[in-house]
């Protein structure tokens, strides 16, 4: 797995704090979530991983990645969503489980898309 997309992953990790802040009576929306993470939208991180697109398909949130060519060449589409889902569970535990929102991390090598599984919970099954 590709180290430089875990120090990705870890920085965008407190994006939805932002979205749980948003109205403190109402559980977090989908387009919380999406509004709250589309100004990481463009940010290049080391290694040249960055967020292509933050969307939402239904009830899930749908963070596209990109980086340079060959990046996810030894990654399963699982892996890289474990990184990106692993680093969200570390710092807002309660993501899966208050939300109801499912999380899918598309990936783009060689202008290849990827898309990763959907995930209603923290890799582990709990941070």
């Amino acid at each position: 797995m590709n180290k430089l997309f875990l120090a990705a992953a870890l920085a965008v990790v407190s994006i939805p704090a932002a979205a749980t802040a948003q109205t403190p009576k109402a559980a977090p929306t989908i387009g919380d979530y999406v509004e709250a993470m589309r100004s990481t939208v463009g940010m290049v991180f080391e290694g040249g991983i960055q967020i292509r697109a933050v969307d939402a398909e239904d009830n899930t949130l749908v963070i596209t990645v990109t980086g340079p060519d060959g990046w996810r060449a030894d990654a399963t589409p699982q892996q890289v969503s474990d990184a990106l889902v692993t680093g969200f569970c570390e710092t807002s535990p309660e993501f899966f489980r208050s939300s109801h929102i499912t999380m899918r991390v598309d990936s783009i090598d060689l202008k290849a898309k990827t898309k990763g599984p959907v995930v209603a919970d923290c890799p582990s099954g709990g941070a």
